[in-house]
């Protein structure tokens, strides 16, 4: 959600720092805080222009980021994955197949799991 007129200060109590350049959002910068995960980030960071700030700061909707965007909408991709779901199956499997490895980590898996070494 835009917040222009209530400082940010009257939100958070500790130190807010935006997920791109890694500085703290203040309450003399354009902030935006995605209404889903809560995070604030610069409206310069963002590439956001001041025109299009303040059309979001008048707006009633909350302004979401990319991440959540792509979570609401299943885009997340992995390589060759497409879906939360789907990268989830690949992730367990291949777990499931290292945690059969031999314990010994200084060997190379013998088989069909180590082709590709």
């Amino acid at each position: 959600k835009v917040v222009t007129s209530t400082p940010l200060s009257n939100f958070v109590t500790e130190d807010v720092n935006c997920p791109v350049c890694k500085c703290d959002v203040s309450d003399e910068v354009n902030g935006l805080m995605c209404g889903s995960c809560q995070v604030w980030f610069h409206g310069a960071c963002l590439l956001i222009s001041d025109g299009e700030y303040n059309d979001l700061s008048n707006s009633e909707n909350s302004w979401c980021c990319m991440g959540c965007k792509a979570k609401e909408t299943n885009q997340l991709k992995w390589g060759k994955f497409k879906g939360e779901i789907a990268i989830n199956q690949v992730i367990k499997a291949t777990y499931l197949e290292i945690t059969k490895w031999k314990k010994n980590l200084f060997t190379l898996p013998r088989g069909k799991a180590g082709v590709h070494f």
